[in-house]
């Protein structure tokens, strides 16, 4: 076939159809159905969604799964929503297996941690004073640098990133 006689076949119509069904047939394939689409979604909530995270490689699997057990391999929009609802299920699931381990003890402190921050000295004034502590080696793109060279300004002063004057009678060493 001419490259340029493909743009003219017909992909939604009913001898499209057909010819996948023969294609499918003739390779041994089977179509997908929603059935088959719920049990890999369990499979990637019970097996992969605990191992991997990025959802790429999950879907990745999901293709590989497919093509070992002969089935055509859902559309890639359907694959990302079966991505999504495994990994859902699995947090769902995580998150319950997680609450139903902690003690009564441990649920009473993490609802303390919660409910009753001023308590614990975490006031509005104290979080101001610890911001620039977290805020000025903080790396929004995933890289954390910490230079032990430079010293914070605490209010003496000088600038963040700068050494601090030394005492006028301390000799230089």
């Amino acid at each position: 076939m001419a490259p340029g006689e493909f743009t003219k076949y017909d992909l939604p119509g009913r001898a499209a159809q057909r010819h996948r069904t023969e294609i499918r047939s003739f390779f041994g394939f089977r179509e997908v159905s929603e059935e088959y689409q719920s049990e890999l979604a369990r499979w990637l909530a019970d097996e992969l969604c605990g191992v991997e995270f990025d959802r790429g490689r999950l879907a990745v699997a999901v293709v590989a799964r497919c093509r070992a057990e002969r089935v055509e391999p859902p559309a890639p929009r359907q694959i990302d929503r079966l991505v999504a609802s495994a990994v859902r299920a699995f947090e769902h699931g995580f998150c319950l297996r997680t609450m139903e381990a902690l003690s009564a003890e441990s649920i009473e402190r993490l609802e303390q941690l919660i409910t009753e921050p001023a308590e614990h000295g975490d006031t509005e004034a104290d979080r101001r004073a610890l911001s620039p502590l977290f805020w000025t080696h903080f790396n929004p793109y995933g890289r954390f640098e910490l230079d032990m060279n430079r010293h914070l300004d605490l209010g003496s002063g000088n600038q963040p990133g700068t050494q601090p004057e030394p005492p006028a009678d301390a000799s230089p060493g």
